[in-house]
């Protein structure tokens, strides 16, 4: 029985490409690698890249909660749940709408959260912050410092794109 090879191959060559470039960029400069990251590339599981798009895929997949931003912060803060067993998210584009407290809105902007989050974890992500005078707080986040100038803010997430791998399974047998 013949195996088309060249599918296969191309995405074994992808998965050693996005792995050891992921195990380069944490290494300092000259510095020798430790046994563990000399050895980790031998043992790379085949992995598929996938981009969901669709907001039904999106929901059941992530979650973000704990949205903060204090008064005096240049950061944004939420906290990305991965609700998957097997696959691993990369990155996470979303939809953030800020508004006061009556509904006015005071910015909308596109972020995305650049990390890793292993099937069924959650991990901290920041970002820069839209709120360069430092005037405004989200509503969860008491302010340090209350001034007539500072403002609470409400947020509404909707997460519209996701970058994740998951594993293939890949049965080769040498042909007789």
């Amino acid at each position: 029985m013949k195996f088309p090879l060249k599918p296969i191959m191309s995405c074994i060559v992808c998965a050693l490409v996005v792995c050891t470039s992921a195990g380069q960029s944490t290494r300092r400069k000259g510095a020798r690698p430790t046994k563990e990251q000399s050895t980790a590339h031998a043992a790379v599981a085949p992995v598929a890249l996938d981009t969901l798009t669709r907001a039904d895929q999106i929901d059941s997949v992530v979650t973000l909660t704990k949205f903060q931003k204090a008064v005096a912060s240049r950061v944004e803060s939420v906290m990305i749940t991965n609700r998957t067993s097997t696959d691993t998210i990369h990155a996470v584009t979303v939809d953030i709408d800020y508004r006061t407290p009556q509904g006015e809105q005071l910015n909308r902007r596109n972020v995305t959260f650049r990390v890793t989050v292993p099937p069924g974890q959650t991990r901290h992500a920041s970002v820069n912050s839209w709120d360069r005078q430092q005037l405004f707080y989200h509503i969860d986040t008491p302010p340090a410092r209350k001034t007539p100038r500072t403002a609470p803010f409400t947020v509404t997430i909707t997460p519209v794109n996701l970058i994740l791998t998951h594993p293939v399974n890949l049965i080769l047998t040498h042909p007789e």
